[in-house]
């Protein structure tokens, strides 16, 4: 079973006021809540308790009890990225809110990596940052000790969050070592209370060879949780899954739960992005498997298209014309209950666009997880040779022997080395 978590609810208009009404809650029971257990997925939902701390209380509230998990960022990438230190004083809030409103809280995670300008480097700035070997031991520890603290703060305020360790690295044995320093400054206790393992990809990169790392990277950490559950940070493509469809589909992966969280479907609505699968006649071309469809301001087909879809999905939401869903799409949601004197039809729009995305991209991932056969014909290029024997790897040797002889003809988009590093990684191997 996967865990699909959507993240951006501003996007979709779940934090309205008018959206924890009745008839509202209703159809986002009758869309999004729906998509519970379907096929091969369990659907969530995600904040951030830093920026968005006023969303917690009303997520648990409104739709915690229609969704399987509640899951709550840090926020200590936005901390960064805004110019503020991360105080401890800024952790115990964030940690209070997630003990209060979440199921699976992310940790406070300090990523070994340094800029070459001495200036703020966002986590998928590749250019200006390199991986550092120096900060590593450190980094390591003082997640650790971040991660101790907020089991303790869950414990006193008798929450039943769990809390997801974060994993950086840049190569098999730093990911090794970061996960074993963090275990160091924890108890058997602390480590029983970890809900899951996040695949970070900060200092290691973000490209399609790095997602395969990370993917069989989770398999050999030096950890055990009574649970194993990893999760992916920011996925909203089939084609990032596949590595770990492929580590269910050849047994690495047995036991293990795979949630993964993504903006891709939700901020569609704002962005004119639709996500279409199924064999189908598009635009007058024969389309399989998988079709993000884009539309501009100007009414065309596409709506139409779109609009069928999400009423084939919820046939209730047929009430609604064509023409209400593409002026609904044109204007703010406060101007259409201007003009017509109610804001529901745009809420409701908005949730049903939203889940039947999401519902469209769930069922891809599900056709792709139901054989080799089907993932191998996803696949592009030189990437079937490589996926197929991808499905022999079971070792870290078999991993090594597929690296060096065929994963070459993967992309790569890997976060630069300091010299310091490479010397000391010359001198281990």
């Amino acid at each position: 079973m996967y865990e699909y978590v959507a993240s951006g609810t501003s996007y979709f208009k779940l934090m309205y006021q008018e959206s924890y009404r009745r008839e509202n809650l209703e159809v986002f029971e009758k869309t999004f809540a729906s998509l519970n257990g379907q096929h091969k997925h369990n659907i969530s939902l995600l904040y951030n308790a830093f920026t968005e701390s006023r969303t917690g209380p009303r997520i648990r509230e409104n739709y915690g009890s229609m969704i399987h998990s509640v899951h709550a960022d840090s926020g200590g990438l936005q901390v960064i990225t805004l110019g503020k230190q991360i105080t401890p004083e800024l952790k115990e809030q964030v940690y209070a809110n997630q003990a209060l409103n979440s199921t699976i809280a992310m940790c406070f995670d300090m990523i070994p990596v340094s800029t070459r300008s001495g200036d703020r480097s966002g986590r998928l700035d590749l250019e200006n940052r390199y991986f550092d070997h120096d900060k590593l031991e450190a980094c390591a520890r003082e997640t650790g000790k971040n991660l101790r603290r907020q089991i303790d703060h869950f414990d006193e305020k008798k929450s039943q969050a769990r809390p997801m360790l974060i994993a950086q690295g840049n190569c098999y044995d730093t990911y090794m070592r970061w996960v074993d320093y963090i275990v160091q400054e924890l108890t058997p206790y602390h480590i029983s209370r970890i809900g899951g393992i996040a695949m970070g990809a900060a200092a290691l990169g973000k490209g399609p060879l790095e997602d395969i790392k990370r993917a069989f990277y989770f398999t050999k950490l030096p950890i055990e949780l009574q649970s194993p559950h990893m999760h992916l940070l920011g996925v909203g493509s089939v084609y990032r899954l596949l590595p770990n469809i492929i580590f269910f589909q050849n047994g690495l992966y047995e036991g293990v739960e795979l949630s993964y969280d993504s903006t891709t479907h939700t901020s569609g609505v704002t962005q004119g992005r639709y996500y279409l699968t199924g064999d189908r006649v598009i635009n007058g071309k024969y389309r399989t498997s998988e079709y993000q469809l884009s539309f501009t301001r100007t009414f065309d087909d596409n709506y139409r298209i779109v609009w069928e879809d999400i009423c084939a999905i919820f046939p209730f939401m047929s009430r609604y014309s064509l023409n209400t869903f593409y002026e609904v799409l044109q204007i703010s949601a406060r101007d259409y209950e201007a003009k017509h004197g109610s804001i529901d039809p745009s809420i409701q729009i908005y949730i049903a666009y939203v889940s039947a995305c999401i519902k469209n991209f769930m069922r891809h991932v599900e056709h792709v997880t139901e054989s080799r056969e089907n993932l191998i014909d996803f696949a592009r290029g030189d990437d079937k040779n490589a996926f197929h024997f991808l499905y022999e790897v079971q070792s870290t040797d078999d991993f090594n022997h597929w690296l060096n002889n065929i994963g070459k003809t993967i992309d790569s988009e890997p976060v630069a080395v300091s010299q310091s590093s490479v010397d000391l990684m010359e001198m281990m191997s």
